[in-house]
């Protein structure tokens, strides 16, 4: 699920953020943040991701994980086709950080 958000206040620049299954958002990021730093998420980086995912969503005490990815340059919402949901997934790639 995305969501296209245009401050009211502030530079006024949109940003689209998108939450869903991590299995699915990991694959649109390009980078993952760390602390107050972002570094490449690189193949290493995804399985690392992935074993805490499979940790936390296996055994007695489970937790359902939700990943949530920000873009910071979306296309305007002009240039979007949105009566047609098979160009969705083109919208929400090259995210820029990952977070879970």
């Amino acid at each position: 699920m995305s969501v296209y958000c245009t401050p009211a206040k502030g530079d006024g620049r949109a940003k689209m953020f998108v939450k869903g299954a991590p299995e699915g958002v990991i694959d649109r990021c390009a980078y993952v943040r760390v602390g107050s730093t972002h570094v490449p998420l690189t193949g290493a980086v995804k399985d690392k991701i992935l074993a805490v995912i499979k940790e936390w969503g296996c055994g007695r005490d489970t937790l359902r994980c939700l990943a949530l990815a920000t873009r910071d340059t979306p296309l305007k919402i002009e240039e979007m086709k949105l009566e047609d949901s098979t160009k969705f997934i083109d919208y929400e790639v090259r995210n820029k950080y990952f977070h879970l």
